[in-house]
C-alpha cells in the first residue's frame, strides 16, 4: 500500500458493512444515512439510479442492516416473472417475512404492474406475520413513463412514497481513489499481483472519465489494468485500449491549480446554475415538468436545487409546485 496515502483515504477504503458503500463525499454520506434509515423503517422502497451505481448492493444492505436480516432475501428479475409469482400467498411462502428485491421494475409487463400494485395495496402492515418488504430498482424515469401512460400510475405513486436515489459516479468523482484502491486490493489477491501504488497520472485520468456504466465500469477497467500490470506501480499503459483519458479542457470558473474538490465544486455550481436555471424557468419552476423534460427523477432535481442553493430569480408565471 502506498505509504503516502492520507489516513482519511485509507479509512475510506475499508468496506462499510462488509461489502461496501465506499466513499466520503457528501453524496455517498447521504446515501449511507438513507440506507440505514430505510433498513430500520422496513418500508417498501424504490431504488433509482443509472446502470452500475449500486442498486443491488443498496438493496442487499437494506436487508442486512434491518430487523429482517435473519429472514430470506430473494432477488427477482422483474421482466421475467410469471404472473403467479406476484400473488401475496406466493411471496409470503417464498420470502417468509423477508425481503424481495425486484430488479428493473420499469420492464415489468403491464399486467404484472397491476398485480404488484394490488399486492402492495393489500399489505396489512410491518408487524403482520409473513408480510414481505418489497425493494424495487430501476434505471428508468418511471414518473415520465407513468405520465406518458407507459407505467401503472398508481404503482408509481405507491412506490414513490419511499425512494433512494443513487448518484452517478461523475457526481462524486472524489471517491474514485478510495474505490480504485479497494478494487486494486481485491484484484491483487485474485490475480496474485503486488501493486503497492499508482502513477501520479492515473487518479486524475480516472476522475476525469465519463463512466457511463459508473462503478461497474470502473471495476471492469481496473480488473483489466491489474491483470496487465506485473510491476508494483499501476500506470495508464496498463489500462485496456478502450479506456481513453479525457483531453485537457478549458475550465471556466475554475483554475487548474486549484485542489480537485474546489475546482469541481465551482464547475458544478456554474453548470447547475445555468443548465437547471434555464429549464426551471422554461417550465415556470414546475419541478415535475422540469424533471420529465431533462430526463431525471423529481427527487433528483429537488436534491440538486437544495445542494446548489438555486432560487427563482424572476417570476415567469405559473406554479413551482408538484
Amino acid at each position: 500500500m502506498d505509504p503516502s496515502m492520507s489516513n482519511d483515504t485509507k479509512s475510506s477504503m475499508v468496506p462499510v458493512w462488509e461489502t461496501a458503500l465506499i466513499g466520503s463525499s457528501a453524496e455517498m454520506l447521504s446515501v449511507t444515512k438513507a440506507v440505514w434509515r430505510l433498513a430500520q423503517a422496513q418500508t417498501d422502497t424504490l431504488i433509482m439510479g443509472e446502470p452500475g451505481t449500486g442498486k443491488s448492493l443498496a438493496a442487499s444492505l437494506i436487508h442486512r442492516l434491518g430487523p429482517r436480516k435473519t429472514r430470506p432475501y430473494i432477488t427477482l428479475q422483474a421482466a421475467a416473472l410469471a404472473a403467479d409469482r406476484f400473488s401475496r400467498e406466493s411471496l409470503q411462502r417464498e420470502a417468509s417475512g423477508g425481503v424481495v428485491f425486484l430488479k428493473e421494475i420499469g420492464d415489468l409487463p403491464p399486467e404484472q404492474q397491476e398485480n404488484l400494485w394490488a399486492l402492495l395495496e393489500a399489505k396489512t402492515g410491518l408487524g403482520a406475520t409473513g408480510e414481505v418488504q418489497i425493494l424495487a430498482a430501476t434505471k428508468q424515469n418511471l414518473e415520465a413513463k407513468s405520465a406518458a401512460g407507459k407505467f401503472h400510475r398508481n404503482l408509481w405513486l405507491r412506490l414513490s412514497g419511499s425512494t433512494l436515489c443513487l448518484p452517478p459516479l461523475r457526481d462524486h468523482a472524489e471517491d474514485i481513489p478510495a474505490l480504485a484502491w479497494y478494487f486494486i486490493q481485491k484484484f491483487n489477491a485474485l490475480y496474485g499481483r503486488k501493486i503497492q501504488r499508482v502513477a501520479p497520472e492515473v487518479f486524475p485520468a480516472l476522475q476525469g472519465a465519463s463512466w457511463s456504466e459508473n462503478v461497474r465500469e470502473l471495476k471492469i477497467r481496473l480488473e483489466a489494468a491489474v491483470r496487465n500490470c506485473s510491476e508494483s506501480v499501476l500506470e495508464l499503459k496498463n489500462f485496456s485500449p478502450g479506456f481513453t483519458p479525457p483531453a485537457a479542457l478549458p475550465l471556466p470558473g475554475a483554475s487548474l491549480d486549484q485542489p480537485y474538490r474546489e475546482a469541481k465544486e465551482k464547475l458544478m455550481l456554474e453548470f447547475h446554475r445555468v443548465y437547471l436555471g434555464h429549464h426551471l424557468n422554461q417550465h415556470h419552476w414546475n419541478r415535475s415538468r422540469t424533471a420529465r423534460a431533462i430526463g431525471i427523477m423529481r427527487e433528483q432535481l429537488n436534491a440538486l436545487i437544495r445542494r446548489y442553493k438555486l432560487t427563482r430569480t424572476q417570476d415567469q408565471g405559473g406554479t413551482g409546485q408538484a
